[in-house]
């Protein structure tokens, strides 16, 4: 592993870090570590290479500094807020990419040009409104395309510890929500 590739964590920041991640110190070492190498797959899968190491430390970076600020994280395990806050950075590296995973459904793409622009706009806000957890599920769940897909959420179903179909069905319970907000939001948008 290149150490020297690594950013200069504030020292009591990485200390926080650690604590959040297992009140034993060792655990939370090697906990660390797999959370990274994960981080740094989750980069290489789209495609950040060379950069997949920088952005995953950049992502601990800001989970740590964040920590160190006081921010309370809800979070179930940390690996599933660290995966926020990497699709954050992912999106910041791809200069402002849309979510264009969540735009590939048919519904969406049948739409004129301006009704799909309210839409995009009425999908953002209204994935802004979801809690944290449920945005970061969703915009992970939609990640890939055919066959790869397929592997991608078997894998995202296993690193949160739950069946494929649990995974399908919060991902389905999540985006009906979607789908209604978005629909209140472009009527809103039509009538107003």
């Amino acid at each position: 592993m290149n150490r020297a590739k690594r950013p200069s964590f504030d020292p009591n920041a990485l200390n926080i870090l650690l604590v959040w991640l297992d009140p034993d110190r060792d655990r939370a070492g090697e906990q660390y570590e797999r959370l990274r190498r994960k981080l740094t797959l989750f980069f290489e899968a789209r495609e950040c290479n060379p950069r997949a190491e920088e952005l995953a430390d950049r992502t601990l970076d800001v989970v740590a500094r964040r920590l160190q600020q006081g921010v309370e994280i809800y979070a179930r395990d940390a690996s599933y807020y660290c995966y926020g806050v990497a699709q954050n950075i992912l999106r910041d590296h791809w200069k402002g990419a849309k979510l264009e995973t969540l735009t590939r459904e048919p519904a969406m793409s049948s739409r004129s040009s301006p009704e799909r622009k309210q839409e995009l706009e009425c999908l953002e806000r209204c994935l802004d409104e979801l809690p944290p957890e449920s945005r970061h599920l969703i915009q992970l769940y939609y990640e890939e395309e055919k066959r790869a897909k397929i592997e991608y959420r078997q894998r995202l179903a296993q690193q949160l510890g739950i069946s494929a179909n649990a995974l399908r069905l919060r991902a389905h319970q999540i985006r009906l929500k979607l789908e209604a907000c978005v629909q209140r939001c472009v009527d809103g948008l039509q009538t107003g």
